[in-house]
């Protein structure tokens, strides 16, 4: 399989009760090779141990389903099937989001150990990428 395509996921710093201007533009997602969320350390913050929101746009008249891949699932970021560890397999598996018609759908996800791949990236598979739109947004690790 191919490499998946990355998602530039933005590093925001969430203030209580208060607004922050959100710089990152949508991406359309890669149906045909899936997405990577980059991990912790590379060029493009991603989730680490950082919680992650995912924003799905749907402008179709149709439904679409996105898939977050459990850790050890589907293919990693270089393209290479994903081996699972002994944790994983054991994990609660995949999660599959339908995204309605016309609808906006957000997703956070807290427990990264499900879903991280072993180069601590996320994978999302889509079953068609017809007028979608994705935002990912990570928040700063701070375990006070």
């Amino acid at each position: 399989m191919t490499a998946r395509t990355a998602i530039v996921a933005g590093l925001v710093s969430l203030s209580p009760e208060a607004g922050v201007t959100y710089p990152y533009v949508g991406q359309t997602p890669d149906a045909v090779n899936g997405n990577t969320v980059p991990g912790q350390g590379s060029t493009v913050p991603g989730p680490g141990p950082n919680e992650a929101i995912i924003i799905v746009k749907n402008a179709d008249s149709s439904p679409h389903t996105m898939t977050i891949r459990a850790g050890g699932s589907g293919v990693i970021a270089s393209g290479a099937a994903a081996v699972p560890s002994v944790f994983e397999q054991s994990s609660s598996g995949d999660l599959a989001v339908v995204v309605a018609a016309t609808s906006t759908q957000a997703v956070q996800i807290n427990n990264n150990g499900r879903f991280q791949q072993a180069d601590g990236s996320l994978s999302l598979d889509w079953d068609a990428s017809t007028s979608v739109t994705v935002w990912v947004i990570t928040k700063y690790y701070n375990p006070i």
